[in-house]
């Protein structure tokens, strides 16, 4: 799963981090502190991935209701039609004319 494209780095963490680092090594056989860093930042890459889904969704959800709500508008609208607008509409004017 890591095993691609290693690079090291180097980075300080605060004496808190590194105790409770060193405590779940010892409590989940065969772990190293890298591997542990590693799952911490896959399960923070996970949830920034659920996140954007999710306002993705929201996002579309909203689009898909100004949808349905103008369509409802133009189902609207077209109940008000007046047909007697029908018989004005050339005013008088033949096919040939337009």
């Amino acid at each position: 799963m890591y095993s691609e494209n290693i690079e090291t780095l180097s980075i300080s963490l605060p004496a808190f981090f590194v105790k409770f680092i060193n405590n779940y090594i010892s409590t989940h056989q065969n772990k190293s502190p890298s591997v542990v860093i590693q799952d911490a930042l896959q399960l923070l890459l996970d949830q920034e991935e659920r996140q954007q889904v999710a306002g993705n969704a929201a996002l579309l959800f909203e689009k898909k209701q100004q949808v349905f709500e103008l369509e409802q508008a133009y189902r609207d609208a077209a109940q008000e039609f007046d047909t007697s607008w029908e018989i004005t509409v050339m005013d008088g004017l033949s096919n040939k004319t337009w």
